[in-house]
């Protein structure tokens, strides 16, 4: 009995590891359709201004996000929305999409 009360201790902290790690989840295996409302058109929206004193930061988030396949790196597009940096307590920058 207590054998097994054991492995399902140790099975949720295996799942905590994967779920709260350091790393971003993938949800890999599923296939999703998007249906978008007829005569829908692609939207493209500018960049922003980055702030010269987080750039650095910026770019390193970003760099982090693609390597993690989160975002991918692409020279044109029909859809693009923008991203506002926030300064995050720990010095660290957050990209935040903006929901135009």
């Amino acid at each position: 009995m207590k054998l097994q009360h054991a492995k399902q201790n140790t099975d949720v902290v295996i799942q905590s590891i994967l779920i709260f790690g350091p790393r971003i989840g993938k949800l890999e295996g599923i296939t999703a359709t998007v249906y978008l409302v007829d005569n829908f058109q692609p939207k493209f929206f500018q960049a922003g201004p980055v702030p010269y004193s987080i750039r650095p930061k910026v770019e390193e988030e970003l760099q982090r996000l693609e390597k993690e396949s989160v975002i991918k790196s692409v020279s044109q597009s029909k859809w693009a929305s923008s991203v506002v940096p926030e300064v995050k307590k720990n010095g660290q920058v957050r990209l935040c999409g903006v929901n135009h």
